[in-house]
């Protein structure tokens, strides 16, 4: 069993500790408390999270009560809760890098596609797409007006 010495807040929740008191502190402003062995460390370090009675008993918890194994716990929660996360956007990335080549094989193959199209029309199209206007005929053979036809 330890000894320790503390002073309250008016919810009876630790705001000081010491192990041995000072001749110059006054002890009617601490409470000596008894703590059992196994719960030193755990006291020591979050003595402010208990609450204590005006006869020292120890009432472990209270409304702030945040323990080693409390915050333990919970660590180990969020670290299930950002592995979980980080498997899922792991996979997320995956189905991303997925559909990002599917889609670049499709884009590949509409385009291939388009090219294909614009060839075969472009090759049974006419060369020349001017209308051809009728030339008048002349006829070589014909005399010349205003002479003699031999």
């Amino acid at each position: 069993m330890s000894q320790f010495y503390v002073q309250r807040d008016a919810d009876k929740f630790g705001t000081k500790l010491a192990t041995k008191l000072a001749d110059s502190d006054d002890p009617k402003q601490w409470l000596q408390v008894t703590i059992a062995t196994a719960n030193d460390n755990d006291f020591k370090q979050n003595f402010m999270h208990y609450q204590i009675n005006d006869d020292g008993t120890v009432i472990r918890g209270g409304a702030d009560a945040a323990t080693i194994e409390d915050v333990n716990n919970q660590l180990a929660t969020a670290l299930d809760t950002i592995k979980n996360l980080n498997d899922s956007l792991t996979k997320a990335n995956k189905t991303i890098t997925t559909l990002q080549t599917t889609y670049q094989q499709d884009s590949d193959l509409t385009n291939e596609a388009i090219l294909e199209l614009s060839d075969q029309l472009l090759s049974t199209a006419p060369a020349d797409n001017t209308a051809t206007t009728a030339k008048p005929a002349t006829d070589s053979t014909t005399a010349p007006a205003g002479g003699d036809a031999k």
